[in-house]
């Protein structure tokens, strides 16, 4: 979290604080001196005052996303409103002086001046407690009772002695008033879920929510298995996380270019795409969109789970593909468990070779930390590719102080004549203030950890490998010495 969102996330409840403290203050001053029995009328002053702050923190409207953020703009509104009636109300206080001593203006008294404006202070700040950009109830509670022992301070020895009551609590509403428009301001710089469509499957629970932001306005859509992120795309279908990104814009600059009437660069899409796992089936048809391939497999555990994730992204605003047509054929779904796919010696279902492979690691055990492929895996996948093909295996992870992960993945230097990993940076800092109580980070990792990529082919191509895509850098040739070309 950026250090404006960081200290914007406490001033609302500070400001709060500060304000219902300097309200009650004025309230207790009121009410005490209003009428005879100071001790019976302090304790009932407080009752009533910790009692309407208990209910209002209590109160949950349960609602989440955008309802919960258009309800903290209408609890600011009634918290504002309850400060302005506590206002007139002390203005009428000050006119008639005689007004405070009738025990019906006392009551009317206690219930504008405390029960109604901490009711609503009670339930904004137990609002702020689930919402994003004010960091859980720890912060919440502790910037509330700070902005409270600076109100009573601030009352105490500045306003009193030179302030009337009724200016004082005009002071408390522009507190609130300024509370109000940080909150506003933290909120357009976080992500906050606004919906989420789920299945309960075979694997377990599979969610699409949509991640939104206000500045600068960004929607993203998350797939989660079983609570765990498994990716992220933005507003047009294209990958969020370090590794999709790296990945696409690697198969961007493979393509191979063929002699063409036109233009004698134009490069050629793979005809068939076959992804391997949850991540894999989304980020292949990112590479649908983008190139225009007419087919795209996609294995997954839960067939079931992976159509609605698929059909979520349809709905995604420009993916409009390259080659016209074919960018409008919907990827087919098989249901078998990439496990069980990378186990066997033969295919299990009759789509044939294709010309890419993508391969999710999250979805096979011990991955991605080394990459626990079973046995013969690579050769197997190898027969699964059309001569020239492509196999592209994420996310990969290296842990500080564990393996190298070019000695986690040798085995596709025997078996594939071209194999190379990028690998990224360490201490990779996200770009944006994800919901990280939705799974994010993805990969959760001690500091120095890197994130790489698994890219193999049986032959040499016609285009040669970069160097470096989105800051992963390659490491070329596995298991064997010079660099691939």
């Amino acid at each position: 979290m950026n250090s404006a969102s960081n200290w914007r996330g406490g001033v609302p409840a500070f400001m709060t604080g500060l304000a219902l403290l300097m309200l009650g203050e004025v309230a207790a001053g009121l009410l005490l001196y209003g009428g005879p029995g100071f001790l019976p009328a302090l304790s009932v002053i407080l009752a009533v005052l910790f009692v309407s702050l208990a209910v209002g923190v209590m109160t949950d409207d349960g609602a989440r996303g955008s309802a919960a953020v258009e309800n903290a703009r209408r609890l600011w509104l009634a918290l504002l409103f309850s400060f302005s009636l506590a206002a007139v109300f002390a203005v009428g206080w000050e006119i008639f002086r005689g007004f405070g001593a009738l025990g019906l203006s006392q009551g009317i008294g206690l219930a504008v001046l405390v029960a109604l404006p901490f009711y609503f202070g009670g339930r904004m700040l137990g609002h702020l407690a689930g919402l994003p950009g004010t960091r859980g109830r720890g912060r919440v509670a502790a910037s509330a009772l700070l902005g409270a022992a600076v109100g009573a301070l601030v009352v105490g020895y500045l306003f009193f002695p030179n302030l009337s009551p009724t200016a004082v609590i005009l002071l408390s509403l522009v507190a609130v008033s300024g509370g109000a428009l940080v909150h506003g301001w933290a909120l357009d710089e976080v992500f906050w879920v606004d919906r989420s469509e789920r299945h309960v499957g075979r694997s377990g629970i599979i969610e699409v929510e949509r991640w939104l932001r206000g500045n600068p306005r960004t929607a993203h859509r998350a797939i989660l298995e079983n609570s765990r992120l498994r990716a992220l795309v933005d507003g047009r279908g294209e990958p969020v996380t370090a590794e999709e990104r790296a990945v696409l814009s690697f198969a961007e600059s493979v393509r191979r270019p063929v002699v063409d009437p036109v233009d004698s660069a134009a490069p050629v899409p793979p005809e068939k795409i076959l992804s391997v796992g949850l991540g894999a089936g989304v980020l292949g048809e990112a590479m649908r969109r983008r190139f225009g391939t007419a087919t795209h497999d996609v294995l997954a555990a839960d067939a079931a789970g992976m159509r609605l994730v698929l059909d979520e992204l349809e709905g995604v605003e420009g993916v409009e593909g390259e080659a016209g047509s074919h960018s409008n054929r919907p990827a087919k779904v098989i249901q078998l468990d990439p496990t069980v796919f990378l186990h066997q010696a033969t295919s299990p279902f009759g789509s044939g070779p294709a010309d890419w492979i993508l391969v999710d690691l999250l979805s096979l055990p011990g991955a991605p930390a080394g990459a626990d492929l079973p046995p013969g895996a690579f050769a197997r996948l190898r027969d699964h590719l059309r001569p020239g093909g492509l196999l592209i295996l994420f996310p990969l992870l290296e842990l500080p102080g564990g393996p190298d992960l070019t000695t986690s993945v040798l085995e596709a230097g025997g078996v594939f004549r071209e194999s190379s990993l990028y690998v990224g940076g360490r201490e990779v800092v996200p770009s944006a203030d994800l919901p990280r109580d939705r799974g994010y980070p993805r990969l959760p990792a001690p500091a120095g950890s890197r994130g790489a990529f698994l890219v193999a082919r049986d032959r040499p191509g016609d285009q040669p490998w970069p160097e470096s895509v989105e800051g992963f850098l390659r490491v070329p040739r596995l298991g064997s010495p010079g660099r691939a070309s």
